[in-house]
């Protein structure tokens, strides 16, 4: 059997055989630094490039993100409420991304609250019209 240490501290028990005859994924095999993505919406009416630049700041100012290859941030969507976008960077703490990421998110949140950029919550509106009272009503 092989052991599998994994990013929860837990230890997988695998059969050799389900390594040799299955599919098998592995995030450092050519390189030891791996991409992950932290990702944000913000208010609609906010300046995109302005979110872009403090989403680089955090990661910037993070240790265990790496400059090469350069972080970067793509606008990824016109979301229902919000302008949604992803911080795409690298980093050698495969174990512990999640404490990470987690920095990550409390910055970028410190940073948009600064410059007064929310971060907003779903909503609807609803439309009561009213028709006209006939006998069928």
């Amino acid at each position: 059997t092989s052991h599998l240490q994994g990013q929860d501290d837990t230890t997988m028990i695998l059969p050799n055989s389900h390594l040799i005859s299955g599919r098998v994924s592995n995030w450092t095999h050519n390189d030891k630094k791996v991409r992950f993505t932290v990702s944000v919406g913000v208010a609609y009416g906010t300046d995109p490039e302005v979110v872009k630049e403090l989403m680089l700041l955090a990661a910037r100012e993070h240790r265990a993100v790496l400059d090469k290859p350069k972080p970067f941030v793509r606008f990824t969507d016109f979301g229902d409420s919000a302008l949604l976008f992803d911080l795409c960077f690298w980093s050698y703490q495969l174990m512990l991304i999640e404490n990470v990421t987690s920095d990550l998110r409390f910055r970028i949140n410190a940073l948009l609250k600064e410059k007064n950029i929310q971060i907003p919550f779903p909503q609807r509106d609803i439309w009561i019209r009213r028709t006209p009272e006939g006998p069928e009503n």
